[in-house]
């Protein structure tokens, strides 16, 4: 296991979700964190990390870290993605993977050029115990006829008020649902369009093989990450931030009913924490034994699907990937 960690971006997302992730697994060591904003270094006190730095390179040279997690704005991660492969550490680098095609493809670059090191991005909700149990159904609930997937934020903090670093609902929130679409059905998609309804963006999508996919996505109003998945012999609904927000209708004419040993599985997890938080421990769980879900190139495809929805936006029309 990958056990000595640094940390490069220590604002909200470090504090509040990888850090006390990083807390709950045994072995591993948060040995140092870099950030050039005074006020997020001195918030790290409370984690005690031993090394804090005002310059991520400086991390980067210490010999004893093995991996990072560079949590800096999206506009950034290129850059620092790059150097932190050079300097030979595995790196996970949260979504979304960067700004622009161009970018993703220089971290591509970067990670085979460079001393072979595991790369992954971070699309912890790849192992939410709701996906987890929607993946292992979809073979069989038989072929999907329709996937509508919906996700709805509230607020911002960080780079999302910074309209130049990508504030905008497509990468922050569209990417998370853009790589599900791809994980949970093992496709690609083909065909994006896109339109705004109110303060929201709704996606349409098809995918290869036929299924239809569609997301509505906002910054503001409540908090929410759900799924749905409709299938001609059965029916998916995961609400992520609930702790019994799993339902698997299984053959036709059987209405919600619910999953039994999924729903245990939610209340086991939902034990002394929050369900949604468990999945940021499994995604550090899986990266730190070698075996990360997500890899850059699922990181750029799901960017390539948000920027092909930010172009049907523009111009009105279907876009083909």
């Amino acid at each position: 296991m990958l056990a000595t960690i640094g940390i490069i971006g220590c604002g909200a997302v470090a504090q509040t979700l990888h850090l006390p992730a990083l807390a709950r697994i045994p072995g591993v060591q948060v040995a140092a964190a870099a950030d050039p904003d005074p006020a997020q270094r001195s918030a790290m006190a409370r984690f005690q990390i031993p090394k804090i730095y005002a310059d991520h390179r400086d991390l980067l040279a210490d010999p004893a870290i093995t991996a990072v997690a560079i949590l800096t704005p999206p506009a950034t991660h290129a850059a620092i993605g790059s150097e932190a492969l050079a300097a030979g550490k595995a790196v996970l680098i949260e979504k979304p993977l960067t700004l622009t095609l161009e970018e993703a493809d220089r971290l591509l670059a970067a990670e085979d050029s460079s001393v072979p090191r595991m790369a992954a991005v971070g699309f912890n909700l790849r192992h939410h115990p709701f996906v987890q149990a929607a993946k292992e159904a979809v073979s069989a609930l038989e072929p999907v006829a329709i996937t509508s997937i919906f996700a709805i934020a509230s607020g911002g903090v960080g780079w999302r008020k910074q309209p130049d670093a990508g504030a905008e609902a497509l990468l922050e929130l569209g990417t998370h649902h853009f790589d599900l679409w791809r994980f949970l059905f093992a496709a690609e998609v083909e065909s994006v369009s896109a339109f705004t309804a109110g303060g929201a963006v709704v996606v349409n999508a098809r995918l290869q093989g036929g299924a239809v996919a569609t997301g509505t996505f906002m910054t503001g109003g409540f908090d929410a990450h759900r799924l749905e998945i409709v299938g001609t012999h059965g029916h998916i609904d995961a609400a992520l931030y609930r702790f019994d927000g799993l339902r698997i209708t299984r053959g036709a004419g059987r209405h919600w009913a619910a999953d039994g040993i999924q729903l245990a599985r939610g209340l086991i997890n939902a034990r002394g924490t929050n369900i949604f938080a468990t999945s940021y421990v499994e995604e550090w769980r899986a990266f730190l034994n070698g075996q990360p879900t997500a890899s850059l190139y699922d990181g750029r495809q799901a960017l390539a699907i948000a920027l092909a929805a930010r172009e049907s936006l523009a111009t009105g029309k279907v876009v083909t990937l």
